[in-house]
């Protein structure tokens, strides 16, 4: 099923947290919403102004089953042939050799990996649900990598001791920890730079080789100096698509 050009597509991204779809054709995405995973599927769709003019539907999904069947019994009420994102994919387009049988990557990383590849990016850290790395040489991954979350383990300090939740920052922008949030906060601060910067030492990376994204990325004020991309797993299986690929 290879995307046509000059026609509209329902791009649909299926993550642990949150649902995000966007209508594109193969120039550019027109709309795109998203919404907590467990909201009525029906309801988002219901925002979209271009959705008559969609010919074909694809899905790359990461979070639960069963979310993933709520969203098939909303997307079949469109009639419209959906295409839902695998490995045999990227069989030939991505080198795997590196990467053990008994890995299972994700995905979203497939497609990351896809986008790193053909955009000269060495490196992608994702901070959402799941905070996780890659690392490409050319179209093979070189590395996986899972990383410990800040804002989980922050909450989880204030679970197990009497800390008032009230406490916990919103955001990780500060250097000094004066006071208990300004010390979450540079903790957090101080923690995620020091991944990306181990990173970048262990594979011997330059600072513009490396990409973020996901949902916590905007809320670490020491990645102000790094290439943040928002919302990329819809925006690589749209540039995906774009190099009909699919």
């Amino acid at each position: 099923m290879k995307t046509e050009l000059n026609v509209n597509n329902l791009l649909i991204d299926l993550g642990n947290s949150y649902l995000k779809i966007a209508i594109a054709n193969s120039d550019k995405i027109l709309e795109l919403h998203q919404a907590p995973i467990g909201t009525d599927v029906d309801q988002i769709l219901e925002q979209f102004k271009l959705l008559d003019t969609i010919s074909k539907i694809y899905v790359v999904a990461t979070g639960p089953k069963i979310y993933l069947d709520q969203l098939n019994t909303s997307i079949n009420k469109l009639n419209k042939s959906i295409k839902l994102i695998t490995r045999s994919d990227f069989d030939n387009l991505l080198d795997f050799s590196n990467v053990n049988s008994d890995v299972v990557i994700g995905n979203d990383i497939l497609l990351l990996g896809y986008y790193a590849y053909r955009n000269n990016t060495k490196a992608i850290v994702c901070l959402g649900t799941v905070y996780s790395a890659l690392v490409m040489d050319g179209n093979k991954f070189k590395s996986v990598l899972l990383l410990p979350s800040i804002t989980k383990g922050v909450n989880e300090i204030a679970n197990i001791t009497s800390i008032d939740k009230n406490l916990l920052p919103k955001n990780f922008d500060k250097d000094l920890g004066l006071n208990t949030p300004d010390a979450f906060s540079a903790a957090g601060n101080l923690c995620i730079e020091g991944y990306v910067k181990q990173i970048i030492t262990t594979y011997g990376l330059d600072k513009d080789q490396i990409v973020i994204t996901g949902g916590d990325a905007f809320k670490f004020s020491s990645l102000i100096n790094y290439k943040v991309i928002d919302n990329l797993t819809i925006k690589a299986l749209h540039f995906l698509l774009k190099e009909k690929q699919l």
